[in-house]
């Protein structure tokens, strides 16, 4: 079915978003908005796992990209943990 926070992305958008045009045309506008993001999120993605490739090719550099991903999720975690998201 999709992930919750898809779902409740797009109710939200045509509640929030479906009265700026009639009706079929709404409807269209926001789905031509979720395909372009979409689109263009998951270029990013393959992009970066493109990117990505050419230094992995060895399992030290794997290791490396490993700890440094790790890095960062136990960074983004930061704020959550310390009490300072906004």
């Amino acid at each position: 079915m999709g992930e919750p926070e898809g779902l409740g992305d797009a109710i939200a958008s045509v509640t929030v978003y479906a009265a700026l045009l009639a009706f079929p045309l709404n409807i269209l506008a926001i789905s031509a908005v979720f395909a372009t993001i979409g689109f263009l999120s998951a270029w990013t993605w393959v992009l970066f796992g493109l990117g990505i490739k050419r230094l992995v090719r060895n399992p030290r550099a794997v290791r490396v990209v490993n700890l440094v991903m790790a890095l960062a999720l136990v960074a983004s975690l930061y704020p959550v943990l310390a009490g300072h998201a906004t």
